[in-house]
């Protein structure tokens, strides 16, 4: 503002300075071109004075340099001419004038712009004319005169105006600036502002009267909500949302949700512009958490979080509605490519040579689908409770040999797996413990490289027996192990595809080890290898 008006008064100092100058060489030339042409009719006169009383005599007596004296008849013919110069339209104008009106005045404007002829022309009483022709400068002239004088006076003149101009500008903007915003009211400033406080204040009141009742609102709700910007930094935050984070009002403004593994999905979908629902768990709970785009002319420009804590019930329902989606998704794709393949084989569109590879490929999808299935119905009986849980005393090492001895059978790649460790006894369902085994040596030797190696290693304990699955595999990048153990989650999608994954492993491991009374814990470096841990807590049959 105060370099607005910095250009606006220069601009209009510098205007009206011009405009000034302009005015008074315009009256300096106007008065003494005034004065010019009154002492040239004086002039004129007492010149046609003289020759009313002395003849031609009185003329050729003078000596007029910087005047020219032509004596005309009644008919407009020279009688005497101080030049000899030939009678111009200017001049004949002012003779015709003089001779109807008894005196005439003219002018002619020079080639060069700067000067022009004046003329003053007097009747005497036996109707010859008496016509005194002067030069003078024209307006031209003393403004070309004046350039030089206004460019030293511009030297000192401008610095000075730009000072007084600065000066200005702030002390016009200082009351301003100076204007209190918490309280408007009582601000020094100028009178003319005052409606403008009053509003802002009322304003003011009624924006703190709605933030108080927002927070009232806000703060008594047992749901999280969050207000983020565009770049997903806090802006608002009430208290439930506060205790689900750990958050507090120190955060607002400087802490991003966006950067967030649990947030950043959902909050760049907002960003586009569209709804996004994910779930969250923070120790024992777990929240449905919906994300909404803020939005402004049609433009996202922030995102609502609204947090609801999830019971059993919802928590069941959802995990029931993803598993049928994802169940249905993954079983539709090998089925339709079964039923292609199975389509050009039958309408004969295909050469006898590549039927084999068709029946290949159909042989492979359809053991896709029976795997798939054969997960899915794994996952079912132990959401269930119909797969058999009766726990008994095993021997953790001997379970562990059986199932290296049966993957040893089915290996392709070359994969090694070693057996080490020592006997360990623990109470458990035999059919849950072969289940885990089964599909970690499965996910280790699928997922490792070209003659990698397995190692099984069971350790005994005196409060725990650990069963440990190590693998010289692809390993799992950091931001994927808090999700590894969902049911049909991917790391590598296509790469699971093209070994058969059904995604199910994992979650059939975490479902088994959570019913054995057992904990698994992952950890893995991508490109070096995974191991996976489970470790069984060893309780009596009596104590259980």
């Amino acid at each position: 503002m105060t370099r607005r008006i910095f250009r606006f008064t220069c601009i209009s100092a510098f205007i009206v300075l011009g405009v000034l100058l302009a005015l008074f060489v315009w009256e300096f030339y106007s008065y003494f071109t005034a004065i010019h042409y009154d002492d040239l009719d004086d002039q004129t006169r007492i010149i046609a004075y003289g020759v009313e009383q002395n003849g031609i005599s009185f003329i050729e007596g003078m000596n007029t340099p910087d005047i020219n004296i032509l004596w005309l008849d009644s008919n407009g013919g020279v009688i005497c001419d101080t030049y000899g110069d030939d009678i111009d339209k200017s001049e004949r104008e002012a003779f015709v004038k003089a001779q109807r009106e008894g005196f005439g005045e003219g002018s002619k404007l020079l080639p060069n712009l700067t000067e022009k002829n004046v003329y003053s022309a007097c009747r005497l009483s036996d109707g010859s004319v008496i016509l005194v022709s002067e030069r003078q400068y024209t307006f031209f002239a003393p403004v070309m005169g004046f350039v030089q004088r206004v460019f030293i006076f511009a030297v000192i003149a401008v610095p000075l105006l730009f000072h007084i101009a600065r000066r200005v500008s702030k002390r016009i903007v200082r009351p301003i600036n100076g204007i209190d915003l918490d309280d408007p009211k009582n601000s020094h400033t100028y009178e003319e502002l005052s409606p403008l406080l009053d509003r802002i204040e009322a304003q003011q009141t009624e924006l703190k009267r709605r933030e108080i009742e927002f927070r009232a609102a806000t703060d008594n709700m047992r749901e999280g909500l969050v207000l983020l910007n565009a770049e997903g930094r806090i802006l608002t935050i009430n208290k439930a949302a506060e205790r689900i984070l750990g958050l507090d009002d120190k955060d607002i403004g400087s802490v991003s949700l966006a950067k967030s593994e649990s947030f950043s999905g959902a909050i760049e979908t907002a960003r586009s512009g569209s709804i996004s629902e994910t779930v969250m768990s923070t120790g024992s709970e777990d929240y449905e958490v919906i994300v909404s785009p803020l939005m402004s002319d049609g433009t996202p420009v922030g995102a609502v979080l609204f947090m609801l804590e999830m019971t059993e019930r919802e928590k069941a329902e959802m995990m029931r509605r993803e598993f049928t989606a994802n169940v249905s998704h993954e079983l539709k794709t090998p089925l339709q490519s079964i039923s292609g393949y199975a389509e050009l084989i039958m309408k004969d569109m295909v050469k006898p040579e590549d039927i084999p590879v068709f029946a290949g490929r159909i042989y492979s999808e359809s053991h896709r689908v029976a795997a798939l299935v054969e997960d899915v119905m794994k996952l079912a009986k132990l959401d269930e409770g119909v797969i058999d849980t009766q726990r008994t005393e095993i021997d953790l090492y001997g379970v562990a040999k059986s199932q290296v001895q049966t993957a040893l059978q089915s290996i392709t790649n070359g994969v090694r797996i070693e057996l080490a460790g020592e006997p360990a006894t623990v109470n458990a369902s035999p059919s849950l413990v072969g289940a885990i085994m089964h599909n970690l040596l499965e996910n280790a030797v699928k997922y490792n490289r070209e003659n990698g190696s397995v190692t099984v290693n069971v350790k005994d304990g005196e409060k725990y027996a650990e069963l440990t699955v190590s693998d010289t595999g692809i390993g799992i990048p950091p931001e994927h192990l808090g999700r590894v153990f969902e049911r049909f989650y991917r790391v590598d999608k296509s790469r699971s595809k093209q070994l058969g994954g059904t995604g199910l492993g994992l979650a059939i491991v975490k479902h088994a080890a959570s019913l054995s009374n057992a904990e698994v814990s992952i950890d893995s470096v991508p490109d070096k290898g995974t191991n996976v841990t489970v470790r069984f807590g060893k309780q009596s049959a009596a104590d259980k």
